[in-house]
């Protein structure tokens, strides 16, 4: 291994193959704690050798060199959620590959197009407030239906992250919509952030011509899908709180999908309404007076057992040593450590 050029540590990391088989173009979840602890699947802790957080942080290929793409899609001072993107996971064997970290000139490389690929994610940090949404100066080319006196635009006043989110707005019964182009498939699960702000009914809807996901968030709260009747989950929205949600599992030819909310199953193998609208796109509705917004939505890959982060090496200084240098004789040979006891040089 190679290690990558101006950064003090390196780990190996692995990450286990799915059973189903071997995987291509895959974005895997991390968290990342910038302090002290033990890494396990899908936690990495960096045990305090960044430097210039969040910006030193580096994935690489096995060869130590060639760079993985990633989108840091949040942080605060002490830890953060990075997407990273896996180019090739074979099957029966695991892949391996390296973070590195401690670089006080490292900039940000984190970049949702090349993670997530063009058209297939946004997080709404382009435009100006009140921009209409279909301006589309994002990774996402938007589109609209907006009747007067209802809006899909870009909001400033609410974010989950960075300085924006799309807000979609009702008046008087007037609904808004904000969509986009995504061929229908089983290989992909659709994650957001959403905020339901009032009375309002925040919709989301997938479809293939035929069967439509339906599911939405009701103006007192309820997490319902409808297929020409209603059904409750039993869960609920909290008002004016960001909750991340995802559409997996979807199949809209048997028809079926499962939806979670803030990382629980709350419907498994959930029904479709019949109807030729939303074909191949994903939209975002309000069909009740009110407001919510929308942040960070990512159309990611996803298979039914999904390749998960096995085993975690240890941190390997790989810049050049500068500290104090302490030399002892004993009675047959010259040992040099440097000041933590490391043997560095016999003589």
């Amino acid at each position: 291994m190679n290690p990558l050029t101006g950064y003090n540590y390196c780990k190996s990391f692995t990450i286990v193959h799915s059973p189903d088989g071997s995987q291509s173009n895959y974005q895997m979840k991390l968290t990342i704690i910038r302090g002290a602890g033990t890494s396990s699947t899908g936690t990495l802790y960096l045990d305090n050798k960044s430097i210039n957080w969040p910006l030193d942080i580096r994935f690489t290929q096995s060869d130590g060199v060639t760079l993985l793409p990633f989108y840091r899609r949040e942080y605060d001072a002490t830890d953060g959620t990075w997407w990273l993107l896996i180019d090739s996971i074979p099957d029966p064997a695991n892949f391996t590959g390296y973070v590195h970290v401690g670089n006080a000139a490292a900039t940000d490389a984190s970049n949702i197009s090349t993670t997530f690929g063009v058209g297939m994610a946004d997080d709404f940090e382009w435009g100006s407030d009140e921009d209409e949404i279909d301006t589309s100066g994002g990774n996402i080319t938007w589109a609209k239906i907006a009747v007067p006196n209802a809006y899909a635009r870009i909001d400033t006043a609410q974010c989950w992250q960075g300085t924006r989110s799309l807000r979609l707005t009702c008046v008087a019964g007037k609904p808004a919509d904000a969509y986009f182009t995504k061929a229908v498939g089983t290989d992909y699960a659709i994650n957001f952030m959403v905020r339901h702000d009032n009375d309002s009914q925040a919709v989301f809807l997938h479809g293939n011509g035929t069967h439509i996901i339906y599911a939405y968030i009701s103006p007192a709260l309820d997490l319902e899908w409808y297929d020409g009747a209603n059904t409750d989950t039993g869960f609920n929205a909290t008002v004016s709180v960001w909750e991340e949600q995802e559409i997996n599992d979807i199949n809209l030819a048997t028809p079926k999908w499962d939806w979670w909310w803030t990382g629980t199953k709350i419907a498994n193998d959930a029904l479709c309404l019949h109807g030729a609208t939303q074909n191949g796109v994903i939209d975002f509705e309000n069909a009740d007076p009110g407001t919510y917004h929308v942040d960070s939505v990512l159309v990611r890959k996803w298979t039914a057992n999904e390749p998960a982060f096995g085993v975690w090496g240890t941190w390997e200084r790989i810049s050049p040593y500068t500290g104090p240098i302490i030399i002892t004789r004993p009675k047959y040979k010259i040992e040099v450590r440097d000041a933590n006891g490391v043997l560095k040089w016999v003589l």
